[in-house]
């Protein structure tokens, strides 16, 4: 395990930031934040980095995966890009007055003037700055979204306390039945972007499920999305702008993007099947989905989309429970369900793809 004062130089990834580099960072929060505890993440001012406050499992847990010998190495390339760690004690001795200077446009400081403002809001088991590559980084037009996975929401070093209200919280939602909760995101659609709305993820049943990946992967003939109809939202008359050939275009994109992500997150399936075989929990882990339009594209795939190419990917994330499970104490721990939650989204997925076919396959006889 690395030093309180030190990043995880352990590998010899020159990507990993030195002490000096954690320094200098300059950093706002997140502006994209799809779920969890606020005063958390942050986010480099030239966007290509996350800062993460957590638990220093999670970094143990990154840096396995970037060792090729270890059983977590499973994960690799199914994860954010890990850029090493450090402990938030390191910033307790900074210079305030230094690093109270702000950027010319007011937004970045130092992580020690954030640490200064946010640390009795943040749990005090979040003792470890994270840095991980931010997937979406240049995306325009971005829908993303946080599914939790799991049927158990705890892990072996939990409190009875947590225990139960953690599984009332699984039966109360659709993660008992189904091994996936939506946790929250953002959804572009039509020219506009709105926040998945907190009630619609919360009301969700196994019978519903299916609206919430409707929201994220939409017919071009949506005008009011599932989440859209829950607040309330009006129709547009978007698609009356647009002809059958225009409309068949889009629809390809969304049937590009959701078959790519499915097949994507089937790979993820198999690695999660390797690392639960080699004994470890993965616990508290989520789905991250994502799509959207950018100028450049080199990530898991692209395609035409919302007028420019378009970046997708699917991720896992929040690795800070995930951990080995001990033969003499956890023989009758309950699964975790994360490999019912995957495959669960890939049958989703599968459905979306279906349903976008048959649209493709009307929208076709239309173009003349």
């Amino acid at each position: 395990m690395s030093s309180d004062t030190e990043t995880s130089s352990r590998s010899s990834d020159s990507s990993y930031l030195t002490p000096s580099d954690w320094q200098e960072l300059r950093v706002r929060p997140y502006q994209h934040q799809a779920a969890g505890h606020r005063d958390t993440l942050y986010e480099t001012k030239d966007g290509g980095i996350i800062v993460k406050a957590t638990e220093r499992t999670e970094a143990d847990n990154y840096e396995h995966i970037d060792n090729k010998d270890h059983v977590l190495s499973a994960l690799k390339g199914y994860t954010p890009r890990y850029h090493g760690s450090i402990s938030r004690s390191f910033f307790a001795s900074s210079d305030d007055q230094e690093n109270q200077a702000l950027d010319s446009d007011g937004q970045y400081r130092r992580l020690s003037e954030w640490e200064s403002r946010s640390r009795t809001g943040t749990c005090d088991k979040n003792d470890t700055y994270i840095a991980l590559e931010n997937v979406v980084h240049g995306t325009e037009n971005l829908t993303h979204v946080d599914i939790k996975l799991g049927t158990r929401l705890w892990n072996r070093t939990a409190i009875l306390k947590k225990r139960e209200r953690m599984d009332r919280e699984a039966k109360e939602t659709t993660s008992a039945s189904t091994g996936i909760k939506f946790a929250g995101g953002d959804i572009y659609h039509h020219g506009r972007t709105t926040p998945l709305n907190q009630d619609f993820c919360k009301n969700l049943t196994s019978e519903t499920l299916h609206e919430g990946f409707s929201t994220i992967f939409p017919s071009i003939d949506d005008n009011i999305l599932p989440h859209d109809k829950h607040s309330g939202s009006s129709s547009t008359d978007y698609n009356d702008q647009m002809t059958p050939s225009q409309k068949l275009e889009r629809e390809k994109d969304m049937l590009e993007i959701v078959s790519g992500m499915k097949d994507r997150t089937q790979d993820i399936c198999k690695s999660v099947e390797m690392v639960k075989k080699g004994g470890w929990d993965l616990t508290g882990t989520s789905l991250y989905l994502y799509h959207g339009g950018n100028k450049s594209s080199d990530d898991d795939g692209s395609s035409e989309v919302n007028g420019g190419d378009s970046r997708w990917g699917a991720k896992l994330i929040d690795l800070a429970r995930v951990g080995p499970l001990v033969d003499d104490v956890d023989d009758q721990l309950l699964e975790d369900g994360v490999d019912l939650g995957m495959d669960t989204a890939v049958s989703k997925m599968k459905e979306r793809e279906k349903a976008l076919q048959q649209s493709c396959d009307r929208l076709s006889k239309m173009v003349v």
